[in-house]
């Protein structure tokens, strides 16, 4: 038991100092008392001289404070400097009267009982933990893929043997020992097999189309995929260059992140005061999230959630220049109160609920947060003469049926229908598509099903939604700021629709599971749900704009006398609190295209 325990300590926990003293002696008087016996030398002074500078050298190049289990090449040359230093001298110092040739055996001799038993504990210690280590492959033998690879050699977490690369050049060659493989489905299989359960990526260099054929292939053979961080979440510290991170679906799009120049909007966001309302939310925090990155910039964020509120205070509380307050945009007076105390250049509205069904079953209070609030904005940014005005608006509010479609319809309605007058205010529309991971979204809910064992619910296999990433939400909207000329809609072009379905199945396979050990199930469409969603009406003339290609631009026709009087009315309904003439209103009087889904 004692012998184990020792064992143990030496081979996974490194041995003390003394250990390591005691063992160089130990071994070097025997080993040169063995040379001594059979050379028939006398060389005991020299032995003593040369240990008494190789320890001394040591403790002063602290080689002592090396674990054996780390030993590398470093280590090796250090050691071979200091023990070739320290026989020198003890040669010159001694003088001893033997052969060149014993001279020689002597130094390698010694060299050998410094190195040898630190490569030993070294591959013990390998032996040791080899079996507690997840068996794992690196997709990309290029200096990511190497750097973890030498990272994880001696830690518990995996045991990596193998690369997998697109480069012919590579297949077929070994670095660390490790062979290169193409992507041969055949053998992948079998590796999977022989227990190599995960596969990491350590690249980004390829396709959309080819990384989405990779993860498909590895994760339906039955791989858990890791990828390595970004140099964007090594920055922000949000892990490190050595540790791997789950693949999120944000990433598997079928297509390219949609980027903006940020130089641009440096150049025209400089100096300004930015409100941001909404700001603890998904989006809101989003955009105060690439905002801050702009050193001139004072930036102030209001929400009407506590709780959110906690969390971007705390989030971004590193930042002087971001400031927060607890706001309800329908509180005329604590919004007065708020523009007399602060001055605005521009305002992203992001303050919405936007949950579908629970708009349906709540549509006052829906209706009155987004309808009335956007309204007393835009009312103050007229009067304050703010620079630019932006709604962040979605693309439920094209020929909506639902509720929630309808109240963010109307407010497009407002914003591009109010006349500055004297004011020189520009006011811009922004349309999403669905946001992935925002707040309300399907990837948490299907997230937190997936935990739980299943089933995934989808309420049709056949509905289909444009995505965009939360970062790309907020890039619309500091992009369509930048650029917008006003009484315009900026929608990003998201490429081709989602399944909903397809993306459940993604999910799955990036968990390492299939729908037979969580089972999809089909739940019927819900109130004001629908199977399709469209960016732009058909009356809406639609371009691209010339400063980004995926920026694409409608111009929104102006509301008639009747649907503006109709509008004004639901306004002074929800200023007067008349919640029993709201719900005899008809709100197809305002929004013709709304079709009520049974």
């Amino acid at each position: 038991m004692f012998l184990k325990s020792f064992f143990n300590t030496i081979i996974l926990n490194d041995p003390p100092t003394y250990f390591k003293v005691g063992l160089e002696v130990a071994f070097n008087f025997l080993v040169w008392f063995f040379l001594f016996y059979y050379f028939k030398i006398d060389g005991f002074k020299t032995l003593v001289a040369y240990l008494a500078f190789l320890i001394l050298a040591n403790l002063i190049f602290k080689v002592y404070k090396t674990t054996f289990r780390y030993f590398n090449v470093s280590d090796l040359l250090k050691i071979f400097f200091i023990s070739l230093g320290s026989f020198v001298l003890s040669i010159l110092i001694t003088q001893p009267h033997f052969a060149e040739t014993h001279v020689v055996n002597l130094f390698f001799s010694s060299i050998t009982i410094l190195i040898v038993p630190r490569l030993l504990l070294k591959i013990l210690f390998a032996s040791k933990v080899d079996s507690k280590k997840t068996k794992a492959l690196i997709y990309g033998a290029g200096e990511n893929g190497i750097y973890f690879k030498r990272a994880y050699q001696n830690n518990l977490g995996f045991q990596i043997s193998g690369f997998i690369d697109d480069d012919n050049s590579k297949v077929g060659k070994l670095i660390d020992g490790v062979p290169i493989m193409d992507l041969n489905i055949k053998k992948i299989k079998k590796l999977y097999k022989n227990s190599y359960t995960h596969v990491i990526i350590s690249t980004d260099n390829f396709t959309i189309k080819r990384k989405n054929y990779i993860l498909r292939t590895l994760t339906e053979i039955g791989f858990i995929v890791y990828r390595l961080p970004n140099k964007e979440e090594i920055i922000n510290q949000s892990t490190d260059r050595s540790k791997v991170v789950e693949f999120s679906v944000d990433q598997l799009l079928s297509r390219d992140e949609i980027s903006i120049d940020f130089k641009k909007f440096e150049t025209f966001i400089n100096g300004k005061t930015i409100l941001v309302t909404g700001g603890a939310g998904s989006i809101g925090s989003e955009i105060i999230n690439q905002l801050k990155e702009f050193k001139n910039l004072n930036i102030i964020g209001i929400d009407n959630s506590e709780f959110n509120l906690f969390n971007a205070i705390n989030k971004f509380k590193e930042f002087s220049n971001i400031q927060f307050y607890l706001k309800d945009i329908t509180d005329k007076v604590s919004m007065d109160l708020f523009f007399e105390n602060n001055k605005i250049d521009i305002i992203f509205n992001a303050a919405a609920y936007k949950h579908v069904p629970i708009f349906e079953d709540n549509p006052y209070s829906g209706f009155k947060n987004n309808v009335l609030g956007c309204s007393y904005l835009v009312q103050k940014a007229v009067e304050k003469n703010i620079e630019k005005f932006v709604l962040v608006s979605s693309d439920k509010a094209v020929n909506p049926t639902n509720l929630m479609g309808a109240s963010k319809r109307i407010c497009e309605a407002i914003v591009a229908n109010t006349k500055s007058g004297k004011s020189k205010t520009v006011f811009l529309s922004t349309r999403f598509g669905n946001v992935l991971d925002s707040s309300g979204s399907v990837v948490p809910t299907f997230k937190s099903q997936i935990a739980k064992g299943g089933p995934i619910t989808i309420t049709d296999l056949k509905i289909e939604r444009y995505f965009m990433t939360i970062p790309e939400a907020s890039k619309l909207v500091l992009e369509a700021t930048r650029i917008g000329k006003g009484s315009q809609i900026y929608v990003f072009d998201m490429g081709e629709p989602v399944k909903i379905y397809d993306l459940a199945k993604k999910m799955l396979l990036l968990s390492g599971l299939n729908e037979t050990q969580v089972p999809i199930i089909e739940t019927g469409l819900r109130k004001g749900e629908k199977l399709y969603e469209e960016l732009f009406l058909d009356s809406e003339v639609v371009g691209k704009s010339d400063e980004n290609p995926n920026l694409l631009i409608g111009k929104k026709v102006s509301l008639t006398e009747e649907q503006n009087k109709t509008l004004n009315d639901l306004i002074t309904i929800f200023e007067n609190g008349q919640i029993v003439k709201f719900n005899e209103l008809d709100i197809k009087q305002i929004v013709p295209e709304y079709n009520k889904m049974s």
